[in-house]
């Protein structure tokens, strides 16, 4: 299930009317030795009507960790129903869309509007890199929750040569713990806001950060494996310039 809403609106009966409403996921196996094209819809379908929105590739961002402070439940980073608060990113140079430079690595912040699935929960997902001539490291971009100390696993990086490395890859909480802990796993600070936004309780007055590592320059792809605590990882690396997220959250 993509989503659920708690009402819908119809014409008829004046507006909105309190009907819990669904939106569904669906994937389907392909030939990963071919590229794929179009895809044709079914002529008829068994009864009733059939509604696609969308069409994609995986792997997918899992998760939505960016709110909007006028729908501060709008995103649930770390399944207690707090987020990011989009207006607070922005304002410390995190727009939708906007180029983040830092340690020499240039990366494009997901380009989503708030309540999008906007990062990668590091579960195994192998994700795609475009190979950056004389690029020297990787970075990432993210943060961690769930877990006081932070979260890290192994990650694997793949080359263009066919050779493979395994590497750990960590970071921070993303509060850090109301700011009691340092920051560790080698992260360093990308931003810093001033709050975050709850489902329950709107605006909080606790800090937040994006951090940033970076790994020796991959070449073709690197998979995140699932570690202690939950990472987040926004954008798909191929959009940056030897640079990748994980919160494992932006790229």
């Amino acid at each position: 299930m993509a989503a659920t809403m708690p009402y819908r609106n119809q014409a008829l009966a004046g507006g909105k009317e309190t009907v819990t409403t669904y939106l569904y996921s669906a994937s389907l196996a392909i030939d990963p030795a071919k590229t794929v094209i179009g895809l044709t819809l079914p002529v008829t379908v068994s009864a009733g009507r059939l509604h696609v929105f969308d069409v994609g590739f995986g792997p997918y961002r899992d998760n939505a960790g960016i709110s909007d402070d006028a729908y501060p439940g709008g995103a649930d980073i770390d399944a207690a129903s707090y987020s990011y608060s989009r207006q607070a990113l922005a304002a410390v140079g995190l727009s939708a869309g906007s180029p983040v430079t830092h340690n020499g690595v240039t990366c494009t912040w997901p380009n989503l509007a708030a309540g999008n699935r906007d990062n990668y929960r590091a579960h195994g997902q192998q994700l795609a890199v475009t190979p950056v001539a004389g690029a020297t490291k990787l970075g990432l971009l993210g943060s961690s929750t769930g877990w006081a100390e932070g979260a890290a696993g192994l990650g694997v990086i793949t080359y263009t040569d066919g050779t493979a490395q395994i590497i750990t890859l960590g970071f921070s909480d993303w509060t850090p713990v109301g700011g009691s802990r340092a920051v560790g796993h080698g992260n360093t600070g990308v931003a810093q806001t001033s709050y975050r936004n709850s489902a329950r309780y709107g605006r909080q007055s606790t800090p937040t950060y994006i951090f940033a590592s970076t790994s020796p320059h991959p070449t073709t792809s690197i998979t995140p494996r699932a570690p202690h605590g939950n990472r987040h990882t926004p954008p798909p690396p191929g959009r940056c310039r030897g640079s990748v997220d994980l919160t494992v959250f932006p790229a």
